[in-house]
């Protein structure tokens, strides 16, 4: 809209970012009121030098330009009436500062917006009149609105009519908005009224053989009740209603079990059992090991049982071995005859052992740079990788961006992914605590092209782009 518009840049420090615009030659008297009155709903300025040459620096932190943010949010006519009466507003607030009006600048990438307010910028040098940019203002909303939208459509082509030659049309302008309000409030209003007779008639006419209670009774409330109540259907049993004691035997069984249900814990927690399963597979197990190392023998001459001597010759170990059995198994192994591995013997023509066909080496070239659109978390939190899909992707920490971050460290809107048939471009979104690429900081409003395994920073939160 404005040739000074060319020349704005971004800064960000660790805890504040600015828009920088060049300080061009200007009244005196509009750059310190600027620089040293606190305006509501301006954003603040200072003036600083870089390299001899005198900047502007708006402080813009945690905000949204508004061209940026009607495009990452779904935008209702509330938001843009809401503008019209502030800038309207804005403009008496302005003449009573004794601040040229005409220092307005009302581009839509230089409006901002933050969760609750809309923010603007004054830049004294400016030689566009008021007027010329409130029109050009409205020319770029009949250009981006959605022209589905017919209520939107009406009230934008409504106050572009209204805009006149001179400063005169803004009575009429401001006459149109607070008419428009009005018809609305109006619309509403009898809406509400006629939706409510509409019911009361509707309960009226189906309650018509029960006594109509007034509103001034101070029964109302208890016939209204009444009225919903219904009945429960018989052998359903309600929260509240007494249900029929239980005999003396079904009380009794219910306590001894528990009290066998008790024994039993207690017993399996002696043995270290978790369960009656698990007690009978550790009792099995038990059982076998104590078997496997019991000597029959030994256990006899120790507690001095008498056992005749035959019965010993006929018991046998069958897990343990004897001396003859592993002699055998030692002579079957010394007898194994290894069958010799015979390898097919290769005939190679050393006559012709330099001729053989070669390939050059194929360089890819970028094809290796280009993603499939997968993100990959790298970190030990509970965050999910993504997939870029769509042609354009919010990350924040909202529960309405696309990939949802819950931490403290990332924004609502920190920043967005768009998808260029096969390139993918990431852009900060004026974040707080930044978005980085292999490290190096994004600037605002600037879109950086995405290459495979490029390392994507949010904050604290890394992703591995594949």
């Amino acid at each position: 809209m404005s040739d000074f518009l060319q020349e704005v840049s971004f800064f960000k420090t660790p805890t504040k970012s600015f828009m920088k615009i060049r300080a061009d030659e200007c009244e005196k008297i509009d750059e310190y009121l600027l620089l040293n009155k606190k305006i509501a709903k301006i954003l603040p300025c200072q003036k600083n030098y870089n390299d001899g040459i005198a900047e502007y620096w708006y402080d813009i932190t945690g905000m949204q330009s508004f061209d940026k943010y009607c495009k990452i949010q779904k935008v209702d006519i509330k938001l843009y009436k809401e503008l019209v009466q502030k800038i309207l507003r804005q403009v008496d607030i302005l003449e009573k500062n004794l601040i040229n009006i005409d220092a307005f600048v009302l581009n839509p990438k230089y409006i901002y917006v933050d969760d609750k307010e809309i923010f603007f910028t004054i830049y004294p040098p400016k030689q566009t009149s008021f007027l010329q940019e409130f029109r050009m203002l409205i020319e770029n909303f009949m250009n981006n609105i959605s022209h589905e939208d017919k209520e939107i459509v009406d009230f934008i082509y409504g106050l572009y009519e209204k805009i006149g030659k001179d400063e005169n049309c803004f009575r009429q302008i401001q006459k149109y908005v607070m008419e428009y309000k009005n018809r609305e409030y109006l619309e509403k209003s009898t809406y509400t009224q006629s939706s409510i007779y509409a019911d009361m008639s509707e309960r009226i006419n189906s309650k018509s053989d029960k006594p109509v209670y007034s509103a001034n009774s101070t029964d109302l409330k208890h016939y209204e009740i009444q009225e919903e109540y219904e009945a429960p259907p018989q052998g359903i049993i309600q929260e509240n209603t007494p249900q029929k004691q239980g005999s003396f035997k079904d009380s009794f069984i219910k306590k001894l079990q528990s009290k066998i249900n008790e024994g039993k814990r207690v017993v399996n927690d002696f043995l270290g059992i978790s369960n009656d399963e698990t007690y009978e597979e550790n009792n099995s197990r038990i059982y076998e090991e104590y078997e496997e190392s019991f000597d029959l023998k030994s256990q006899s001459k120790k507690n001095g049982w008498k056992i005749p001597d035959n019965v010993f010759s006929n018991i046998t170990n069958p897990l343990k071995k004897t001396g003859r059995a592993k002699k055998d198994e030692k002579n079957n192994k010394k007898n194994e005859i290894l069958t010799p591995v015979i390898y097919p013997e290769l005939d190679y023509d050393t006559e012709n052992e330099g001729d053989y066909e070669t390939f050059e080496t194929v360089c890819l070239g970028n094809s290796s740079d280009n993603i499939s659109g997968t993100f990959i978390y790298e970190g030990i939190d509970d965050i999910k990788d993504f997939y870029v899909e769509k042609k354009s992707v919010i990350i924040g920490n909202s529960p309405n961006a696309d990939v949802f971050i819950k931490k403290n460290t990332v924004s609502k809107m920190h920043c967005q992914i768009t998808r260029d048939e096969a390139e993918y471009f990431v852009e900060d979104l004026n974040s707080k605590n930044g978005t980085l690429i292999n490290g190096e900081p994004l600037e605002y409003q600037k879109k950086y092209r995405l290459k495979r395994n490029d390392v994507l920073l949010v904050a604290n939160v890394k992703y591995r782009v594949m």
